[in-house]
């Protein structure tokens, strides 16, 4: 991937926005560096069953975000 530089965060992002090419490359791209990696692993399958249109990730992940924030706001009260 000459050129191109992912992280683990920039890879979620490019998924939860919708670009799975991107994303991919992104996990692929960290699996070289770090093949014992299963999380990876996991992003990948998630990533190709969307690219499928199964599901859409940013309505998703802003939801599940949003759940987590209201959970956090109630715990801290």
């Amino acid at each position: 991937m000459k050129g191109k530089f992912y992280t683990k965060t920039l890879a979620s992002l490019y998924a939860k926005q919708g670009y799975f090419d991107e994303a991919e490359k992104g996990y692929r791209y960290l699996l070289e560096l770090e093949p014992e990696r299963p999380d990876y692993l996991n992003e990948l399958a998630k990533i190709s069953k969307l690219k499928k249109g199964k599901g859409n990730p940013g309505l998703i992940s802003l939801f599940t975000e949003w759940i987590n924030l209201l959970e956090l706001v109630h715990k801290n009260g």
